[in-house]
C-alpha cells in the first residue's frame, strides 16, 4: 500500500470519507456541459465545420491514496453545503426515477408508448427506450 498511488476521476462525495481517503480529479460538469452545448450550437449553425477538441480544466484533489498526508475530511460551511446539495440532487433524481417507474409500470387504459403518462411525473427531460 505504501508503494502504490490510487487516484479516482470524478471526485465523488464519498472520496474524502473513504479510508484511505481517495485522491481524485474533479471535473467541473457545469463547464463540461456548457462546452458541449456550445459545440452543438456551432455544429447546428455550421454542419460542415471541422472537428475540434474542446478542453475543460480539471482540478486535482490530493488525499491519502496518493501518499499525501491525511488532512481529514473538510468540515467548512461551504463544503458542507456542497455535500448537502449533492445529497438533495441525488434524492431528487431517485424520486423522479421512482415516480417514472411507477407511472410506466402502472395499469394503463392507453398505450404507454404514446408518452401521455409522462405529464403526471416530475420529469423535465430524459431518454426512454421501449422494446418488445
Amino acid at each position: 500500500p505504501r508503494e502504490l498511488a490510487v487516484v479516482g476521476f470524478d471526485d465523488i462525495a464519498d472520496a474524502s470519507y473513504l479510508r484511505p481517503a481517495l485522491s481524485s480529479v474533479r471535473q467541473p460538469l457545469d463547464r463540461v456541459g456548457a462546452a458541449v452545448y456550445g459545440l452543438l450550437d456551432e455544429l447546428v449553425a455550421d454542419p460542415g465545420m471541422p472537428a475540434e477538441v474542446r478542453q475543460v480544466a480539471t482540478e486535482f484533489t490530493p488525499r491519502e491514496s496518493c501518499g499525501c498526508p491525511h488532512a481529514g475530511p473538510a468540515v467548512s460551511e461551504p463544503h458542507t453545503r456542497a455535500l448537502f446539495d449533492q445529497v438533495r440532487y441525488l434524492q431528487s433524481t431517485l424520486n423522479i426515477q421512482y415516480e417514472l417507474g411507477i407511472a410506466l409500470l402502472g395499469r394503463h387504459t392507453y398505450d404507454p408508448r404514446a408518452l401521455d403518462w409522462l405529464g403526471s411525473t416530475p420529469a423535465l427531460a430524459g431518454c426512454l427506450g421501449l422494446w418488445t
